[in-house]
C-alpha cells in the first residue's frame, strides 16, 4: 500500500504561507462587490486589488490573490456578454 518515502516529504505549511494555498483563499461578497463597483467607475482589476489592500491594511489581510480578482472579473464579464447577446436576440426576434 503506502510506504514512507523521506525524499518525497516536505515541511508543513506555516500560518504565514497558508494564505498562498488555493484552499485558504476565498472570494467573499466584499471582494466581489469591490470589483463590480470599481469596474462601474472604470477602474481596472489591479487598481481594485490595490485599493482593497489599502482598505484592509495590507496584502496579508486581503484573503484572495490578484489572480482571484482577475478570474472573477473575467467570469463576470463573460456572464454579462452572454446575457447581452441573449437580450439582443430576443429584441430582434420580436421585430
Amino acid at each position: 500500500m503506502f510506504r514512507f518515502a523521506k525524499s518525497h516529504n516536505h515541511l508543513l505549511q506555516t500560518p504565514s504561507t497558508m494564505k498562498h494555498l488555493t484552499q485558504s483563499r476565498e472570494m467573499n461578497i466584499l471582494h466581489k462587490k469591490m470589483i463590480v463597483d470599481k469596474s462601474k467607475l472604470n477602474y481596472g482589476v489591479v487598481k481594485s486589488f490595490r485599493m482593497f489592500k489599502e482598505y484592509v491594511s495590507g496584502y496579508n489581510n486581503v484573503g484572495a490573490s490578484l489572480q482571484d480578482f482577475k478570474n472573477f472579473s473575467r467570469d463576470i464579464k463573460k456572464y454579462i456578454k452572454e446575457y447581452d447577446a441573449h437580450v439582443s436576440r430576443k429584441f430582434y426576434a420580436k421585430k
